[in-house]
């Protein structure tokens, strides 16, 4: 009953998990795992990552492994990796220490989950932001922005020149914390 229930819930997960053991064999692969890099959990239980990555990713990847093994402690990062089409991906690694009844380390349980498309986006905003930064100072137009409740949340430039303030004064304030009344 208990094996039904844990393969339920690793079945389900939205996360791709992996464990493996000392030598570095897969000894479990979850569903979403299987479905991220297309192949049946058969053709790669007994494996290591040297059958299915090229050297180099395939070392990298049991040196975090050594490093969950000899620490015990969890190892986070993220990494890149190309999958059997030929397509690069970024994935959020977990590693952590599958232990025994007696505490020790036997082996490495992986989880991660895709992170590409989020990285793309914050790259874009970032450009984004760029963009918006350059124009905001090289523009000879006074241009500022302010919230529903008319605090500012940014000015440029020429916004500073011509009232003679500083960025500092103004973020967050309102015309009235900064001018006198009759002009605010």
């Amino acid at each position: 009953m208990y094996e039904a229930l844990y393969h339920s819930l690793v079945d389900t997960l939205p996360l791709c998990l992996l464990r493996k053991n000392l030598d570095g064999e897969y000894t479990f692969l979850n569903k979403r795992w299987c479905e991220f890099f297309c192949v049946e959990p058969d053709e790669l239980l007994g494996k290591t990552d040297f059958d299915v990555f090229p050297p180099e990713l395939a070392k990298v990847y049991r040196d975090g492994d050594m490093q969950v093994i000899n620490t015990g402690e969890v190892y986070e990062d993220v990494e890149e990796i190309t999958l059997p089409s030929g397509e690069t991906r970024h994935i959020s690694v977990i590693k952590s220490p599958v232990r025994g009844a007696d505490h020790s380390v036997r082996g490495v349980q992986i989880i991660f989950q895709d992170v590409t498309e989020e990285l793309r986006l914050a790259a874009d905003l970032k450009r984004s932001e760029q963009r918006l930064q350059a124009l905001l100072e090289n523009t000879s137009a006074v241009v500022y922005i302010k919230d529903a409740a008319g605090k500012y949340l940014l000015v440029n430039r020429e916004y500073e020149k011509l009232f003679s303030v500083s960025n500092e004064e103004v973020l967050g304030r309102s015309d009235y914390d900064i001018f006198p009344r009759d002009i605010a």
